[in-house]
């Protein structure tokens, strides 16, 4: 990922992009990024982010 722009424009376009993880392996039944614009408080989540490319990183997301 070179550029901010690079995550998507909207949701599905991150979504199309990236795989997420919790760190038990299980795939969330709702990306964070959608149910933080649905307006839910979403706060200290460890995810892992894979894009589709196959790259595998490891972030923390806290909000």
């Amino acid at each position: 990922m070179a550029a901010l722009s690079d995550l998507g424009a909207t949701v599905d376009a991150y979504r199309a992009r990236f795989s997420l993880r919790y760190r038990n392996n299980r795939a969330p039944s709702r990306y964070l990024i959608q149910r933080m614009l649905d307006g839910e408080v979403v706060c200290d989540f460890v995810v892992e982010v894979s894009p589709h490319c196959g790259t595998r990183m490891r972030i923390a997301q806290s909000v």
